[in-house]
């Protein structure tokens, strides 16, 4: 599994490849993009869309597409 931040947009409005597994490793820093499944007890991140894993590597063209960097 792997780690990653989105720049651009949240996880869930098309910010990452369709079809990969994810979750939440630390929150939205801001609270307008916390969802609501999000934990209280999460760790709170200094990125605005938090940070994500993923059940998968992505592949440096996904990375470069979808505006994605390693967390």
């Amino acid at each position: 599994m792997a780690r990653y931040r989105t720049t651009l947009r949240p996880v869930g409005d098309g910010g990452i490849p369709a079809g990969i597994g994810w979750h939440h490793v630390e929150a939205p820093a801001d609270f307008q993009f916390l969802p609501r499944f999000m934990r209280a007890d999460m760790p709170r991140s200094p990125h605005r869309y938090g940070v994500i894993e993923t059940d998968r590597d992505l592949t440096p063209a996904e990375l470069d597409h979808f505006d994605i960097v390693a967390a």
